[in-house]
């Protein structure tokens, strides 16, 4: 569980490089339609991995709020005065969210059956708390966690 959320953490800490992207060009942090692409997507990976597919959905549903948690505070920063700081590419950026997502898919097996384990929420809590966060990774991190711990369905759906 720990790898897991260590590269969950990791992604989320992608959200301060999307804000920067996002801000000096007037781009909003909600995109439901790239939203909408990514879970898509998502879905589909998790299929052709044998993965449950809604497990994998629902938990991106949560990472995406937490990465956007990170951007609506990073927003805020800059509108009173903080400077953005020089952002990568697009595309950049969407590899490296796609390199972290790879290795979160690769890892899924590995955790599904903690998922439904009486244990599993501390499981989780813990890890997240050995991550050591700064304040908003932190809080970025336990809301991407939130339902991690649900049974899995059963396989690809």
């Amino acid at each position: 569980m720990d790898r897991f959320v260590a590269v969950a953490a990791e992604r989320n800490a992608i959200a301060h490089e999307v804000a920067a992207f996002k801000y000096p060009a007037a781009r909003p942090v909600e995109d439901p339609i790239r939203e909408a692409q990514v879970l898509q997507d998502k879905r589909v990976q998790a299929t052709q991995l044998g993965l449950d597919a809604e497990a994998v959905v629902h938990f991106y549903r949560q990472l995406i709020e937490a990465n956007k948690l990170i951007q609506h505070v990073a927003f805020h920063r800059y509108a009173a005065g903080e400077v953005p700081p020089p952002a990568p590419s697009l595309e950049a950026l969407r590899r490296l969210i796609d390199a972290a997502d790879e290795k979160l898919l690769a890892l899924w097996p590995d955790i599904a059956p903690e998922r439904g384990q009486p244990g599993c929420t501390k499981t989780v809590a813990e890890a997240v708390d050995r991550s050591m966060q700064e304040p908003l990774g932190h809080v970025a991190l336990v809301r991407a966690m939130i339902d991690l711990c649900r049974p899995e369905t059963g396989g690809a759906r």
